[in-house]
């Protein structure tokens, strides 16, 4: 998986965080080409250390990847999550590769 871009996400991104908050990740990646041809390929990836049956805890971490092409169709039909990502300030950003600076530089022309 190539991840180009990360950030902090929820409470973190919004300044809303209290010292009992779990963390948050978005992300961007590009699926390997092979995996896209041969329809392997997932629009979301989704990574937590808490579980389904209880309240994440402070210790608990979730972080979801999106897909390049899903995210920017996504971006393109005003998705809030990721217009979030899209305008992230510089102290929330966890990653970043020149991928996502070139998406940065044109994403004006959403």
């Amino acid at each position: 998986m190539h991840i180009i871009f990360k950030c902090n996400f929820g409470s973190t991104l919004f300044g809303t965080s209290t010292p009992a908050s779990d963390k948050d990740y978005k992300g961007v990646y590009i699926a390997e080409l092979s995996d896209i041809i041969l329809k392997r390929d997932k629009h979301t990836i989704k990574y937590s250390t808490g579980n389904d049956q209880s309240r994440n805890t402070k210790d608990d971490i979730d972080i979801e990847y999106k897909e390049l092409r899903t995210f920017l169709k996504e971006a393109m039909d005003g998705q809030t999550y990721a217009l979030d990502m899209l305008f992230c300030n510089k102290e929330n950003i966890v990653e970043q590769s020149y991928v996502w600076d070139m998406i940065i530089e044109n994403r004006h022309k959403t």
